[in-house]
């Protein structure tokens, strides 16, 4: 039997010790952004809150999960009409090396609203090199009325290595 409080010599190289299974990301939107009516808008949550892993780039939108890695990504976009209730659809859409692969579509089927806030999550395995992104698409009334807000965010965190 091993007693664990004795000293061991190690000649061999240790592998794997340290690595942290600890890497998550947050970035939020540090300003409204207006959107092309009806139309799909990429979007950047600029404004990191925490990136530990370095996996988000704030200047480019994109999130790359390293090789191996099983991320779950959450987001949500805050649409609004700077018009009174001319707001009638917000599609929240992910894209994955620059196609879409899911979106989340509200609907106030002819009516009129003020907010939505349309949100997705799906877990995803990093290759190192596929990069995700956001994009939505916001319809109003009035057609200079649509715009992201500020506490639209854009989040992820590692699940477990492959």
């Amino acid at each position: 039997s091993i007693n664990l409080a004795d000293t061991f010599a190690f000649t061999g190289t240790v592998t794997g010790a340290g690595e942290s299974n600890n890497q998550y990301f947050r970035a939020t939107l540090s300003a409204n952004t207006n959107t092309t009516n009806g139309g799909d808008t990429k979007f950047i949550c600029n404004t990191e809150e925490y990136d530990v892993g370095g996996n988000y780039d704030n200047s480019t939108g994109k999130f790359v999960p390293p090789n191996g890695k099983i991320f779950l990504i959450y987001a949500q976009a805050s649409c609004r009409s700077s018009a009174n209730y001319g707001l009638q659809e917000a599609r929240l859409q992910l894209w994955k090396n620059g196609s879409e692969i899911m979106q989340l579509r509200q609907d106030t089927i002819n009516n009129n609203s003020n907010r939505m806030s349309p949100c997705l999550s799906t877990i995803v395995t990093g290759n190192g090199s596929d990069y995700y992104e956001l994009y939505a698409n916001i319809y109003s009334s009035n057609a200079s009325a649509q715009l992201l807000a500020t506490n639209t965010y854009f989040q992820g965190f590692l699940l477990t290595s492959t």
